[in-house]
C-alpha cells in the first residue's frame, strides 16, 4: 500500500531526527544544568517515541483483512493516534513535577552562547521535519501524522522558549528556567489533550461531512426516477467507506426497473466517492391522500421542534377507514420518554386530523442515519 509505505518513511524520518535531538539537548542539558533544557529534550524523546507508535500502526493498518477483522485494520492509526497523546499527557505531568520542584529550588545553570547557537539550528530542523511530517499527512489523509507533525511543531516552540530563558539569563533573569520548564510541560499537555480529541471521535462514530451528505443526495435526485433520498448511512474505516442509502421511487414502477434504478444511482455514487455503496428502494404512492397527509405531518414538524422531518410515509387502505405508516426524523439528544411523547402526540395530532384514520404507526428515526434536511448525526 502506497500510504503505509509513505507513512513508514514519515516514521523513520521522526525516529532518527528526534534521537539526534534527544541525545543533543540532554547532553546540553546535563551540561549546562538546565532542567528547560533536559525538559525539551524529553519532549524530542517523546516525539521520538510517537514515531515508533506511528510505525507500528501504519505496519497494523496495511495487514489485509480477516475472519476476525472483516473491515480490515485501517482503525489502528487511531488508536495509535490515541497511544501517542497519552503518552505526550505523562510526559508533561512528569515535567511539570520536575518544573515545579526547580522554581522552589533554584539552581544555576549555564546559559553558553553557543549552546544557544546549536539551539537555534534544533528549532529550524525539527520546523523541516515539521513540514515533511505535514506535507505527507496531506498527501495520504493521514491523522497520525498530522499529530506527528503537531509534535514537531510543539518541540521546536518549546525550544524557543528554553532559548528565550538562556537569553534572559545574561540579563539577570536566572529564575526562569524552572517557569520555562513548567511553561513547556504546560504546552506539552495540551497538545496531548488536542490530538486526542480527533481520532477519539473517529473511534466513538463522528458525523459524516455535511458536504459528502450534499453530494450524495444531489447524485441520488440527479436521476428523474429518484423522489425522495433518506436513511443516509456512512461507514469509515481508515480511507475505506462504506455508504448506504434508501431512494424513493413511484410505486407504480416494477420491481425489474426500480431495481435498474437503484443499480444505476449506486454505479453512479461509487464512481464520484470511491466508496462501497448500497441502495435500497421505497415505492411511494403520492396520491391525493398521501399528500393531503404530508402536509399535515409537515405542519406538526413546523409546530414541534423537536420533530425535523419524515419519510417512508405509506397509506394501507383505501375508502373511509384506512391506516398509515411513516418514519419521523426526531432532534437528536432526546431521551426516550420525550421521543415516545413526541410521537404519541404527532399520533394524536393526525387522528384528530383525518377521522376515519385507524391506525398510525410511526417509527423514530434512528440517530445513525440522516435523512437530508434531518440534521441528524451519523456513525462512522
Amino acid at each position: 500500500m502506497k500510504n503505509a509505505r509513505l507513512g513508514k518513511i514519515g516514521g523513520w524520518a521522526s525516529i532518527g531526527m528526534n534521537l539526534f535531538l534527544f541525545l543533543l539537548k540532554g547532553g546540553l542539558g546535563i551540561l549546562s544544568g538546565s532542567i528547560a533544557l533536559i525538559a525539551d529534550a524529553f519532549h524530542s524523546l517523546s516525539d521520538l517515541v510517537t514515531s515508533l507508535v506511528v510505525l507500528i500502526s501504519f505496519h497494523i493498518s496495511e495487514k489485509p483483512s480477516d475472519s476476525e477483522h472483516p473491515f480490515g485494520h485501517e482503525r489502528a492509526e487511531f488508536i495509535s493516534a490515541v497511544i501517542m497523546s497519552t503518552l505526550l499527557g505523562v510526559t508533561a505531568v512528569e515535567l511539570g513535577r520536575s518544573s515545579i520542584a526547580r522554581i522552589l529550588h533554584p539552581e544555576p545553570f549555564q546559559a553558553s552562547w553557543w549552546i544557544i547557537g546549536v539551539l537555534a539550528i534544533t528549532v529550524l530542523l525539527k520546523e523541516a521535519l515539521a513540514m515533511f511530517s505535514q506535507h505527507l499527512s496531506r498527501k495520504i489523509h493521514s491523522v497520525t501524522l498530522q499529530a506527528d507533525a503537531w509534535h514537531h511543531h510543539m518541540d521546536a516552540i518549546s525550544t524557543v522558549l528554553v532559548i528565550l530563558s538562556f537569553l534572559l539569563v545574561h540579563f539577570r533573569f536566572p529564575n526562569l528556567d524552572g517557569i520555562v520548564g513548567l511553561l513547556i510541560a504546560v504546552i506539552i499537555f495540551y497538545t496531548a489533550i488536542e490530538l486526542a480529541r480527533a481520532p477519539i471521535n473517529e473511534l466513538l462514530g463522528s458525523a459524516p461531512d455535511p458536504e459528502l451528505l450534499k453530494q450524495i443526495e444531489s447524485i441520488a435526485l440527479s436521476f428523474p426516477q429518484v423522489h425522495g433520498v433518506h436513511d443516509i448511512i456512512v461507514h469509515r474505516y481508515g480511507d475505506t467507506m462504506i455508504i448506504s442509502l434508501d431512494i424513493e421511487v413511484d410505486e407504480t414502477m416494477s420491481l425489474v426497473e426500480a431495481h435498474e434504478v437503484a443499480e444505476q444511482v449506486q454505479q453512479k455514487l461509487r464512481g464520484a466517492l470511491n466508496a462501497y455503496i448500497t441502495v435500497h428502494y421505497d415505492p411511494v404512492r403520492r396520491n391525493v391522500r398521501y399528500r393531503e397527509v404530508e402536509a399535515k405531518i409537515r405542519q406538526f414538524c413546523h409546530r414541534e421542534s423537536s420533530c425535523q422531518s419524515f419519510h417512508d410515509l405509506h397509506i394501507i387502505g383505501e375508502g373511509e377507514n384506512w391506516s398509515l405508516s411513516f418514519d419521523l426524523v426526531i432532534r437528536t439528544g432526546l431521551g426516550s420518554e420525550s421521543v415516545d411523547q413526541v410521537v404519541e402526540k404527532c399520533r394524536e395530532f393526525l387522528k384528530h386530523s383525518f377521522p376515519g384514520l385507524q391506525e398510525v404507526e410511526i417509527h423514530p428515526e434512528p440517530s445513525f442515519t440522516i435523512t437530508p434536511g434531518g440534521n441528524r448525526t451519523s456513525i462512522s
